[in-house]
């Protein structure tokens, strides 16, 4: 009963730790504060401009091209990771604490999933944008193709964070498989990186 008890503040714990950080990434977005994610959407911006506008087009096409397969490898592994979840779920049973780690594993991994997804569908639409003329965009979009590639851009990274976030709390979920008192301190441990990566104000590469 002690340690069932203790199990289901350990979830508590969890839920209560992802809805803080899904709070934090929102508040850092809608802040004043110049964040190093706003450094990077500016590079990236930077970046977009210096492409177009140089007969090197290629290599702009070439690094979408190969964040592409990076999403695809990475829908991959998300695949194969039901399989494994599904298997232990069989072999320890349905009790209501293996009910709710599963449900949580398996809720996470589709969030996981239909980020990468949505992901891999911007980046794919990304070259067709670049390819289009200056005037068709700004007629339809009410901005310079320049900016609207790198609105683009700065969508795909951030569903591509998405992504990378679920997973690691279902890293986190793993934990919990070994030691109870192990996962609360890693829930709280990679809820701490993401708050520090969300208000973080160095340009450093960011994995959130």
């Amino acid at each position: 009963m002690v340690e069932e008890t203790l199990e289901l503040l350990a979830f508590a714990i969890f839920v209560s730790a992802v809805i803080f950080s899904i709070y934090s990434r929102t508040r850092a977005e809608k802040s004043k504060i110049i964040t190093g994610k706003k450094i990077r959407e500016l590079y990236r911006r930077s970046w977009v401009d210096n492409m177009l506008g140089s007969k090197d087009s290629g290599l702009m096409l070439e690094t979408v091209r190969n964040s592409i397969l990076v999403s695809s490898a990475l829908i991959t592994a998300i695949v194969i990771s039901f399989g494994f979840v599904v298997a232990n779920a069989v072999l320890d049973g349905f009790s209501l604490i293996s009910t709710l780690r599963l449900t949580a594993i398996v809720s996470l991994l589709l969030y996981a999933l239909f980020a990468i997804f949505l992901e891999a569908r911007t980046l794919i639409y990304i070259p067709i944008v670049a390819g289009a003329s200056d005037e068709v965009v700004k007629q339809n979009e009410k901005r310079q193709k320049s900016h609207y590639v790198s609105m683009l851009l700065d969508s795909a990274f951030d569903e591509f964070a998405n992504s990378m976030r679920a997973l690691f709390y279902v890293v986190v979920l793993l934990v919990w498989f070994f030691n109870t008192y192990l996962f609360i301190a890693a829930t709280l441990l990679i809820t701490y990186v993401m708050f520090r990566e969300d208000f973080g104000t160095k340009s450093r590469i960011g994995v959130f």
